[in-house]
């Protein structure tokens, strides 16, 4: 297949649309009970969206989804007792999570963005548990609250197991919890790191740096 007959095959892929008709007027029916400016503006997006392309992308509908759900359940009982537990270590959490999964798409879309957005915001409990109650957000909050490896001041090496930009060269550890945790991997806290030679730092992974503890030809300075 020649390159130019592949390209033209590919173009004609189309994302997966929703086309229920019942959409305008779930969107019209939220719109009335929502208040919330940053809600209202993304359902009205939905809403010119559907009527310029007659339906929704996959993302859109899980997210309006997501929105009817949580306009059910904040209008009960439960969700009030549970706006009063939602405290600030609660907050940090559901901040914690929604960084992974922003980096790690397409699920909570929109949940995740208003916890990171808007520090009003309180998810109910059903989502806060579905979103930071399974086994990878629980290793991304183990790894958050971990004890740092590495101090500010410590001299390090980037491992075998790292990339070309940092292998094998040294530099001194300028930050912990330099950047939200993206990987439910073991060793995944960011640190900032400044190397020998550069005038910029570099965010890496617990995993991939271990102490120097002394020089040898392999190091790169």
């Amino acid at each position: 297949m020649s390159a130019h007959k592949y390209y033209n095959n590919y173009r004609k892929v189309k994302k997966e649309k929703i086309t229920e008709s019942s959409i305008p007027s779930r969107v019209l029916n939220l719109l009335k009970e929502t208040e919330d400016e940053n809600t209202r503006s993304f359902l009205s997006s939905l809403k010119n969206y559907y009527d310029h392309h007659d339906g929704l992308t996959k993302k859109q509908f899980t997210a309006l989804a997501d929105i009817e759900k949580a306009s059910q359940d904040k209008s009960s009982t439960d969700y009030e007792n549970w706006r009063k537990d939602y405290n600030t270590e609660k907050r940090a959490i559901a901040k914690i999570c929604a960084h992974y999964y922003r980096a790690n798409p397409p699920y909570y879309a929109y949940i995740i963005e208003k916890v990171v957005s808007d520090d009003d915001f309180v998810p109910t409990e059903k989502q806060y548990k579905s979103m930071c109650g399974n086994k990878y957000t629980q290793k991304v909050i183990r790894e958050t609250f971990a004890t740092p490896k590495f101090k500010p001041g410590a001299l390090v090496k980037g491992r075998k197991t790292a990339n070309s930009m940092i292998q094998g060269r040294i530099g001194a550890v300028i930050e912990t919890d330099a950047k939200p945790i993206v990987s439910a991997a073991k060793g995944s806290k960011f640190y900032s790191v400044l190397f020998f030679g550069d005038n910029e730092i570099i965010y890496c992974e617990e995993r991939y740096l271990k102490t120097l503890k002394k020089l040898d030809k392999t190091d790169i300075i």
